[in-house]
């Protein structure tokens, strides 16, 4: 099932399995906005919904800049902030107080500049301030925290006796010596791996994590929070399409930021072979705001069971704005419009209904994700035996396609489009798009290594901007799908088809109450939530008891709900066949209380059910599309670089992969004239079998490596490095000694007028004479820290990421990796974090090596090593690996869903 976007929105979406043989897809649905005072607008270029976490210079070592928008579900709403603390009117300060206000959001926190502890003990600062990044490195924390990456209150003096001072502290705390603790406070997303959200795995931990969510089903005794990614104290119960933000001392231009959504939402719709759209409820779970770029996101969600991994069908997603109620027409003529329409849809085989129930005369209000609709959750409901002249146009016409129109996309056999549209049937287009003036570009601020795969992965065409457009007609004149919901009888309807049977109604889950924000290590002390202190956690069990016996005429459902996936608000969402209770109507009268917009949907709701008509009727304003579709999830494949010919025989005696490399492929019948092939010569098998184990074999976690080295001690006390199998991200850590060479040869031209780096240079140029500088790597970092450090102080008119750019890519390109003498020679020494650690293994690999590795300094890789104890007394893990192959992990992303 493919996700398409008729709107200037983005869309992504995400298989994965709540029980084994159960299957959901997870639709997201992205905008970005441009913050500005009063109301904020689309932006012009919007960005992708993240397949995976984005770390800081794409280091996973360090914090989160943005968050995986490709997660199941959301318990809360997440309101997360990166970037830096502007001072007011660009006067340069002691310290910066920043605050931030959405909804029940309002947190502060005061960022200082630079500050030490003196050889006394107390409390030294260096230089006042413009802007502070308001990352997690500068806040308290440690390893064995949970702030890994922060500053560690009891860090050890330098060589001149100081230490630092974290730059991250609630409001209007007096810090003066080491005495004074300081927790540890952020606006910015939590990592999956960091203790905080770990700890909701519970006995999962080590086998579980947010990254092989699409290997694995999601056990069902996790803490279904473990997906939120905000600090506690910044999680709402719901974030509304036009919320209010403010923002003060977080915007590059105003002191004071007072700004409004727009109003604007998705609207969804699903479209399955021999069926009728289905309405889709997005819910909004995500709102990320990044002050460097001065600008936000809004991220919504919906779930969709299925009974099989890539069931035919198409989800198309369209924009409202506020008062705005889109139908399946207007859909209809945006696809055409952008050239999306697809291919027919095959059609389902009829089955007969099992008992006829007239339509409804009032349809209820769609169910509020992450609970669905069984017609959206589960099978594809039974063909009515006369279908609407809307639904038959569909299905046995097409639509010519415009001179001007866009390439029509291919489209995988296991993913089929949307039947043609008759052209008689189609409404005119909006008007052509308007670009929208006075408006920042976008991405000029944001870090170089987002920009550059931002601008590789997403279209150059600008999105257009939105025209304005009047509240269609009420709800009665225009053709609705119909509802899946039960529902009464009508007074006077006799003519129309009988609907599929449905099943039974489900209660609503109950609401997760919202968290203190003392229970979070992140929140800002001073800040107090009442009335909700002593609520319990949600456990995945309280949340999934409302379901209800499944229908008879959905098997699938119920071997799903007797699995009872015991998790999150979204888990009742699993049953294919499952519906949840709607909310009661919102009455008009309450438009005071409610806005204008609710009220018009409750009206809306409470108007008389009609079949789809002819589109002919009365066209409903355009809204000016945006081409974009996304293809389905990625493809990992794995691409051999080394392997040690002499380890193969080792594998092939592998008790887990023995079998593997056991199994013949089958033999081709011969006919008499034919002769058997010729066998395969040794090195051929080899490269077989290593590959086969690479792409095929189970990998090993932190736990397991541990345990293959306890295994492999015999009973004499013998030790025989056993091999594992891990799949994790490989990092090249530079050479110290060359890292400072190429440190200061960057920044040797600029040198010209700064006194202080000149003389920090010419220091340095004098030590790199001596011949014991290049076996102390402890001096060499530090060396290599003074220079940055006046680089820094110095007033030039370069991105903050120049220094760093320039010397990575110095020293990538001369591959000056680390290097260290273990095993009896010189070996590449590499780091991972294996699945269920927190703390860096290291991987060593032959020195010849060292021309054969693609030119990264990191990537995902799947490695055959040999499990050895520790080798080197200053690293920090109990093992070492020792590589024996190594295959890089490419992701590709194809048009079409993967087999």
């Amino acid at each position: 099932m493919e996700v398409v976007t008729v709107c200037p929105f983005r869309v992504a979406s995400l298989l994965w399995q709540p029980r084994r043989g159960g299957w959901v897809l997870t639709v997201v649905c992205k905008a970005t906005y441009d913050l500005a005072p009063v109301q904020s607008r689309l932006a012009a270029n919007q960005d992708d919904p993240n397949e995976d976490d984005n770390h800081w210079n794409d280091d996973p070592a360090r914090s989160v800049y943005s968050p995986s928008d490709l997660v199941p579900f959301k318990v809360r709403a997440d309101v997360i902030l990166v970037g830096n603390a502007f001072a007011p009117r660009g006067e340069a300060s002691r310290s910066i107080v920043s605050r931030l206000v959405v909804g029940g959001v309002d947190k502060s926190i005061e960022a200082f500049g630079e500050r030490v502890y003196g050889p006394d003990g107390a409390v030294r600062e260096t230089s006042r301030v413009t802007k502070v990044p308001l990352r997690y490195e500068r806040a308290t924390g440690g390893p064995d925290t949970l702030n890994p990456v922060g500053i560690r209150p009891d860090a050890q003096p330098d060589a001149y006796g100081v230490s630092p001072v974290p730059n991250l502290q609630p409001p209007g705390m007096l810090v003066q010596s080491r005495a004074d603790v300081i927790p540890p406070i952020g606006y910015g997303p939590i990592a999956p791996t960091w203790p905080g959200r770990m700890e909701a795995l519970g006995a999962h931990a080590s086998s579980f994590s947010q990254q092989i969510v699409r290997e694995q089903p999601v056990p069902d005794d996790i803490d279904p929070a473990y997906f939120d990614c905000a600090p506690r104290d910044q999680q709402l119960e719901e974030l509304r399409d036009n919320e209010r933000i403010v923002l003060e001392n977080l915007h590059p231009q105003h002191p004071r930021l007072v700004t409004s959504l727009p109003g604007l939402h998705p609207r969804a719709f699903v479209v399955r072979p021999g069926g009728t759209p289905q309405d889709l409820t997005m819910k909004c779970d995500t709102l990320w705001i990044d002050t460097d770029r001065a600008q936000c996101t809004l991220t919504w969600r919906a779930q969709i069971g299925l009974d099989r991994p890539h069931g035919l069908g198409r989800v198309v997603v369209a924009m409202e704005e506020p008062g705005q109620r889109l139908t399946w027409a207007d859909v209809e003529r945006l696809l055409v419009a952008s050239g999306q329409a697809g291919e027919p849809l095959p059609e389902a085989p009829a089955e007969a209904p099992t008992r006829s129930t007239p339509p409804p005369s009032k349809p209820l209000r769609p169910a509020t994700v992450p609970f669905l609709r069984p017609d959206v959750a589960g099978d594809v409901p039974a063909k009515p035996p006369s279908p609407s002249p809307a639904v038959s146009a569909l299905s046995q016409m097409s639509a010519p396609r415009a001179e001007n129109a866009l390439p029509q996309p291919r489209v995988a056999p296991t993913a089929s489009g949307l039947p043609f549209i008759a052209a008689k049937n189609v409404g005119p287009a909006g008007g052509a798009p308007q670009p929208l003036a006075d408006r920042p570009q976008p991405g000029d601020a944001a870090p170089p290594w987002l920009s550059a795969a931002r601008q590789s992965s997403s279209p150059s065409v600008p999105s257009p901007a939105v025209p304005n457009a009047t509240p269609f007609a009420p709800a009665a004149a225009q053709p609705q799908p119909p509802p899946a919901t039960p529902f009464a009888p009508p007074a006077a309807q006799p003519s129309a088809p009988p609907p599929p049977p449905l099943p039974a109604r489900v209660p609503q889950a109950p609401p997760s109450p919202s968290p203190s924000p003392l229970d979070s290590p992140w929140a800002n002390p001073s800040a107090r939530a009442g009335g909700n202190e002593n609520l319990p956690a949600p456990t995945v069990g309280s949340m999934a008891a409302g379901l209800s016996p499944p229908s008879p005429i959905a098997p699938t459902a119920t071997a799903m709900a007797a699995a009872g996936l015991a998790g999150a608000a979204a888990v009742a969402a699993f049953s294919s066949a499952s519906q949840a209770a709607p909310p009661p109507p919102v009455a008009v009268a309450n438009a005071a209380t409610v806005g204008a917009a609710a009220a018009s949907n409750a009206a809306a709701a409470a108007g008389p059910w009609s079949t789809p008509s002819d589109s002919s009727s009365s066209p409903s304003p355009a809204v000016s599309p945006r081409p974009y579709t996304h293809r389905g999830p990625s493809r990992d494949v794995v691409d051999l670089i080394w392997y040690d010919p002499k380890a193969a025989p080792k594998m092939r005696e592998h008790p887990s992969w023995k079998l593997l490399l056991d199994k013949k492929p089958e033999p081709r019948d011969l006919d008499f004239d034919d002769e058997p092939p010729p066998e395969e010569p040794p090195d051929v098998r080899d490269r077989k079998d290593v590959f086969a184990v690479l792409t095929r074999g189970a990998t090993t976690d932190a736990e397991g490596i541990q345990e293959a080295i306890g295994d492999a001690v015999a009973d004499d006390g013998t030790f025989t490095p056993p091999l594992v199998l891990v799949s994790a991200e490989l990092t090249f850590p530079f050479d110290e000694l060359e890292t400072l060479k190429a440190t200061v040869t960057a920044v040797s031209p600029l040198i010209a007028g700064d006194k202080k780096l000149k003389e920090t240079v010419d220091t340095v140029n004098e030590l790199l004479k001596t011949p014991w500088l290049s076996s102390s790597s402890g001096v060499a970092e530090r060396l290599t820290q003074q220079v940055k450090d006046a680089f820094a102080q110095g007033n030039r008119m370069l991105p903050p990421s120049y220094l760093e750019t320039h010397t990575e890519r110095m020293l990538l390109e001369q591959r000056h990796y680390q290097k260290r003498t273990v095993f009896g020679e010189p070996w590449i020494r590499s780091v991972l974090v294996p699945a269920g650690s927190q703390s860096l293994m290291p991987a060593y690999l032959p020195e010849s090596l060292t021309k054969k590795l693609p030119m990264f300094q990191r990537f995902k890789a799947r490695i055959v090593a040999e499990a050895h104890m520790q080798q080197d007394e200053y690293e920090n893990h109990p093992a070492a690996l020792k590589v024996v192959a190594l295959g890089r992990v490419v992701s590709l992303q194809r048009r079409g869903f993967m087999r």
